[in-house]
């Protein structure tokens, strides 16, 4: 009798938990629910996360998809004061994260995808740095994942506090491929290039940058312009009556290892007007 009673209440335990899971597993697989309240809990992340700072988001939605084995965060106007020493005031209109949920269950960090769009951020460098030395992969770099996809982000380049480039309306695919992040595809609307007094002395139109084989990289571009009046060049001694410098129609090969790129292009030489 007491053998039954232990019985007894032991599947009634069981129900009372099993129950609100299945019926919460079912909630979350119809529709997303909206656990922003926990957004009050995300600064004491830092303990994890020792070089970010200042982050916040305003809703945080979580959804199910079994038959996928998927677990998604959907957060809205994340924003981010500091990333690292160089990345800062990041922000993002909408973060996407998916996990599998046996990785979930298992205890396993890694993010199966990540899709981010409309964003901004600062990337700042030394007064002796070369900005050219940033990898748009180092914005992952802390983070485990299978596949990011970026759209729409917008990127400032500081030396300390002066501004000496701006990349427009970047969009493309990173993946972790045999151990390392890859590049698989990029496109850039504008990037520009800015003097001591704050003027374009560079600009490129329309970059795009598709995986060919391991490290090569097809690269095509609409133009690059270079402007005399920025003084980027000496025109003094030779085409004086050059203002600006025009390459369109432009294809080529870059080689992401040796930093080496081979272009083709069609020149146009702007003149003075008299």
């Amino acid at each position: 009798m007491f053998k039954h009673k232990i019985i007894k209440y032991l599947l009634i335990f069981f129900l009372s938990i099993t129950i609100p899971i299945f019926l919460l597993i079912i909630r979350l697989s119809y529709a997303p629910a909206d656990i922003s309240y926990l957004s009050k809990y995300i600064p004491h992340i830092k303990k994890y996360t020792s070089s970010i700072e200042g982050l916040e988001t305003r809703k945080i939605l979580i959804s199910l998809d079994l038959l996928k084995n998927n677990l998604y965060l959907d957060l809205s106007e994340l924003n981010l004061k500091k990333y690292d020493t160089n990345i800062k005031n990041f922000s993002v209109n909408k973060l996407f994260l998916g996990f599998a949920i046996t990785d979930i269950i298992q205890r396993k960090l890694l993010v199966k995808s990540i899709n981010i769009s409309k964003g901004n951020l600062d990337y700042i460098t030394e007064e002796n740095n070369n900005y050219s030395a940033l990898d748009i992969s180092d914005l992952f770099k802390k983070i485990p994942f299978n596949k990011v996809v970026f759209k729409d982000i917008n990127l400032n380049v500081y030396r300390v506090e002066n501004k000496i480039a701006s990349v427009n309306g970047i969009s493309g695919l990173i993946i972790q491929e045999n151990q390392s992040k890859t590049l698989k595809s990029l496109q850039v609307n504008n990037i520009n290039y800015f003097d001591k007094k704050n003027k374009i002395n560079i600009g490129i139109k329309n970059l795009n940058l598709s995986s060919n084989i391991s490290q090569q990289y097809n690269l095509k571009l609409d133009n690059i312009v270079f402007n005399k009046e920025a003084g980027l060049f000496n025109y003094k001694k030779l085409l004086k009556k050059i203002t600006s410098i025009s390459i369109s129609n432009i294809e080529g090969l870059y080689n992401i290892g040796t930093k080496i790129v081979n272009l083709n292009g069609q020149l146009l030489l702007e003149n003075k007007k008299k």
